[in-house]
């Protein structure tokens, strides 16, 4: 009677144990659940961060390029004004360099001592306008010379920037390189030229 007792007992015993190691399994399999979702959902808070962090760094870097564009073509146009203004000025050079000469004909065909004198302090106000007009085009070649080797700094800097949305913004970097160094530019340039002369009036 006392074994069947003990059997008995042993059972409910190992029943219970067998209960308890079920109902462990279960809160184990529930942990783990639980763990997994909230791995999940960290690692998509991860990449929607990384997506939210690579599309601020796409906007920032495209708008800075754009802004730099933007500076290059302004720098173009006043390089032009420059030039049209040297154009100006050896066009004025050269009209002085003919009424010089052809106040030195007058002076030489003259036969009068006053005219000749009269003749001289012209041709002397002449050269002194001449000299200036020339210091003034020296001037403008060197401020041309500086702006010249600016653009093309700018435009090494510009096109590194370029570069760097392509290497650094994914293929929403390459797409937008493509498009940048597959279009016709210079047709762009020449509207945004001409949209900024209209600002700049």
């Amino acid at each position: 009677m006392w074994q069947v007792l003990s059997v008995a007992a042993a059972g409910a015993l190992l029943l219970a144990c067998s209960e308890r190691e079920s109902a462990r399994s279960e809160v184990v399999r529930r942990q783990r659940r639980v763990q997994e979702k909230t791995d999940d959902y960290q690692r998509r808070l991860k990449r929607q961060a990384e997506k939210e962090r690579a599309h601020l760094q796409f906007v920032e870097m495209t708008s800075l390029h754009h802004q730099s564009h933007l500076h290059g073509l302004q720098m173009r146009q006043e390089i032009q004004q420059i030039k049209e203004t040297l154009k100006e000025e050896k066009q004025a050079r050269h009209e002085l360099k003919h009424c010089i000469d052809q106040a030195f004909q007058q002076k030489r065909a003259s036969g009068s001592r006053t005219e000749k004198r009269g003749l001289q302090g012209e041709i002397e106000q002449l050269l002194t306008i001449k000299r200036q007009v020339q210091v003034r085009i020296d001037e403008n070649y060197e401020i041309l010379k500086t702006f010249q080797q600016q653009i093309r700094q700018h435009d090494q800097q510009t096109r590194a920037l370029r570069m760097q949305i392509r290497d650094q913004c994914g293929a929403r970097g390459e797409q937008w390189y493509a498009k940048r160094t597959h279009k016709p530019a210079a047709k762009n340039d020449q509207h945004l030229l001409a949209f900024m002369s209209l600002l700049l009036e």
